[in-house]
């Protein structure tokens, strides 16, 4: 009889100690390490961020962490027409002590990755961290035998996969030595330009008069561009919103002084990055 027993209690062991794998959960200090992560990319080392709790969603293969920040420093741009309507003339720090959300996606792969940072000041859209176990100090995108400094654009997008413009300043990290923008991209877009990795490929786009279309259009749920088109339309009540003030890729209107999506204008494609679509043209060897 206690053999018989034995028989079934061993498969019923088996499966709880299954059931308590935290295989593919979205763990706190896995958020926590992509927030830090993130922290160190928007140059606030200092910061400190703690992820207090994981909800995951999972019709939506979502999940959202909650983060409490401290000592997160935001420095508004000078002269920009944008943030001038919500934050002043700019040029200063802000200084923000408390509560934020990160968002991630889950992918098919088991991958969770921080996609979105909101704060009451704003949100930072299309982040791209993948979120792991190894702290962010110890997480290094260099090959294994490599210094780490790349000269080669079609290498360098091929190790770090994807990477983000800087505008006019093209790709600024330590592990990229070469032509900035490559020769490779300025000759392919006609003049002058800058460059991007995505899906471990090289990307240029032509920066006409002044480099709009190869920037990020901001969400239109960003608190930033929310505050500044709500000023703008007290101001101007019943007028269309301008690109000095919108810098989303969809049209937007005063509807007396609500402002409103313009639906007479097809709202712009993006990329998986959040770059316009259009403007962006994968370069070849």
């Amino acid at each position: 009889m206690h053999r018989l027993l034995s028989l079934f209690i061993t498969p019923l062991v088996v499966i709880t100690l299954w059931g308590c794998s935290d295989s593919g959960k979205l763990t706190n200090q896995k958020a926590q390490n992509a927030v830090r992560q993130w922290l160190n990319s928007v140059n606030n080392k200092a910061a400190i961020a703690t992820v207090t709790g994981v909800l995951e969603v999972p019709m939506e293969n979502s999940a959202k962490a909650d983060v409490s920040l401290s000592n997160f420093v935001w420095n508004s741009p000078k002269n920009d027409p944008i943030t001038a309507y919500a934050f002043g003339p700019g040029g200063e720090a802000h200084n923000y002590t408390g509560r934020a959300d990160a968002i991630f996606v889950h992918y098919n792969d088991g991958r969770w990755v921080l996609s979105k940072i909101v704060t009451p000041m704003g949100s930072w859209d299309n982040v791209g961290i993948v979120a792991t176990d190894t702290p962010p100090s110890e997480v290094s995108l260099a090959p294994a035998g490599t210094t780490g400094h790349y000269t080669n654009p079609f290498a360098y997008c091929k190790a770090v996969v994807n990477k983000d413009t800087e505008g006019e300043g093209g790709i600024i990290d330590s592990q990229y030595a070469g032509g900035n923008p490559p020769d490779v991209v300025v000759n392919k877009m006609g003049g002058a330009c800058t460059w991007r990795c995505m899906d471990g490929a090289v990307y240029g786009c032509f920066l006409g008069a002044s480099g709009r279309a190869c920037m990020k259009p901001e969400s239109s749920n960003s608190q930033r561009q929310i505050l500044a088109m709500r000023q703008f339309c007290q101001q101007n009540p019943n007028s269309n919103v301008p690109n000095a003030v919108n810098n989303t890729a969809s049209q937007w209107k005063c509807n007396g002084t609500i402002p409103v999506i313009d639906n007479a204008y097809p709202t712009a494609p993006v990329d998986k990055r959040g770059y316009y679509k259009d403007a962006w043209v994968k370069v070849s060897p």
